[in-house]
């Protein structure tokens, strides 16, 4: 797609840094403005922690590895694996739980060869009783812990009194006075 008239190349983050690996910090601006930290999303920024440095015209190409050199296909399952576990070893003690929990878990991870995401890593995460998770999120609420349950700091509002919408909530219904006509 050409770029919009005085815009320029539109630059896209490289997919493979430290930068763009990383996850949100929920503190910085950029996070307040995000919907998932209870912000409008007006902003449309990356979190600081997640500038990338290697930003590009092209942005990650449609095959970011070479599909056929099993070498390269296992370095970046490990590399995934690797970092998803740790990934989820944060999450959960985030969400109450302890490190401990995940004695005994494993990784695993398959590289997708076809299609419009060819090259993207999915991990999954094993329990030792052979269960199988696609999310950190699955993993918490396998272990019954309540994921995000605090408020972050800079949010002063009581919970629940958040203003916005998220995806699929409905509207509000409106209560009908009960000397209203109807």
């Amino acid at each position: 797609a050409a770029p919009a008239a005085g815009k320029g190349v539109r630059r896209r983050r490289c997919g493979a840094c430290a930068a763009c690996l990383a996850e949100n910090c929920g503190e910085c601006s950029a996070c307040r403005s995000m919907v998932c930290f209870g912000g409008s999303g007006a902003s449309r920024q990356a979190c600081v922690r997640r500038r990338c440095v290697a930003m590009s015209a092209s942005g990650p190409s449609i095959l970011p590895v070479d599909l056929g050199d099993p070498v390269e296909l296992e370095r970046r399952r490990e590399e995934s694996r690797s970092a998803a576990f740790e990934a989820l070893r944060r999450f959960i003690c985030a969400s109450g739980g302890v490190s401990s929990m995940l004695d005994g878990w494993t990784t695993s991870a398959e590289v997708r060869r076809a299609g419009d995401s060819a090259g993207h890593v999915d991990v999954y995460f094993h329990a030792p009783d052979g269960r199988r998770f696609r999310s950190r999120l699955e993993v918490a609420r396998f272990f019954e812990l309540a994921p995000h349950a605090e408020q972050p700091a800079w949010d002063s509002r009581p919970v629940g009194s958040r203003s916005g919408r998220r995806n699929g909530d409905a509207r509000p219904k409106r209560q009908l006075d009960a000397d209203a006509v109807v």
